[in-house]
């Protein structure tokens, strides 16, 4: 199981990816609202995050497992 929720989350980083650039563009296009490198790399992180937490099926793990 932890190999298979390990290459499940290789293949989401880039949909992760795409998905934090897009939602940036959109806060700097409309709203007139930009994020610094840094606070967008955690963003992207806790975006993985979240979703192999799911995918994982909602199991203790912490963000070092990641």
């Amino acid at each position: 199981m932890k190999k298979c929720w390990g290459s499940s989350v290789w293949k989401m980083i880039p949909l992760t990816i795409w998905w934090a650039t897009s939602k940036e563009r959109n806060r700097r296009t409309f709203e007139a609202i930009d994020m610094p490198f840094p606070e967008f790399k955690l963003y992207l992180l806790r975006i993985l995050y979240s979703w192999s937490h799911v995918l994982n099926g909602g199991t203790n793990m912490n963000f070092l497992d990641l």
